[in-house]
Parts: C-alpha cells; sequence; structure tokens
C-alpha cells in the first residue's frame, strides 16, 4: 500500500503549503509508505515540505500548466514502488486514525 498525495503549485500561498503539511501528517500517522507529487510549483520557491521521513518521497513535476500528475503518481505507485494498493488523495485531505485500514478491509472483501 502507498498513499499518494496530489498537490498543484502549493507554493503560491502560505495556506496551501500549511494544509499540505497537515495532509502529509496525517497519512505519516497510517505507517505506510507516502508520495507528495508537487505539480506546478516553482522549484526554487518551494520551502514544502518542512517533514522528513524516511516512509516519505517527495516527486516535484512541471508540465507548463498542464496538470499530469495523476497519470505520473498511478505509474510510480504501481511500477516503481509496485504496490498492490494504492490511495490517491489530495493535499487537502486529512485521515482520520483507521480510515485507511478500514478501506484496505472494504477492498480486500
Amino acid at each position: 500500500m502507498i498513499i499518494c498525495i496530489l498537490s498543484y503549485k502549493i507554493d503560491t500561498n502560505r495556506k496551501l503549503i500549511d494544509i499540505t503539511e497537515e495532509s502529509i501528517n496525517s497519512a505519516l500517522m497510517t505507517g505506510h509508505d507516502i508520495l507528495l507529487l508537487d505539480d506546478g510549483s516553482n522549484l526554487e520557491a518551494t520551502r514544502i515540505p518542512m517533514i522528513t521521513s524516511d516512509k516519505l518521497k517527495i516527486i516535484r513535476v512541471n508540465y507548463d500548466n498542464i496538470s499530469k500528475a495523476f497519470n505520473h503518481i498511478c505509474r510510480y505507485a504501481f511500477y516503481e514502488h509496485k504496490s498492490d494498493m494504492c490511495l490517491i488523495m489530495n493535499n487537502d485531505v486529512i485521515l482520520c486514525d483507521g480510515s485507511v485500514n478500514k478501506l484496505m478491509n472494504l477492498a480486500n472483501n
């Protein structure tokens, strides 16, 4: 299982950075690997996230105002990470305790 968080131009304001950090922290509490795909941010200006974890991988892409993040994240999750399951969520989603396990149990039944 990998949790993939999609973001788009998160460097445009402080609120987006804060929301993304909350989303990452909630995902890290699940114990699963996390991928943050930061799409469209100015790579020099981006300071997100200020979180370090061996469970977190950050990929920054910029396709000249065309969002291809969903395709990129699916390719990474299933071909590079070799996950059997992938939870894809936007960077404003906060996971509750036990929510990922409940989703996994539902998928396995």
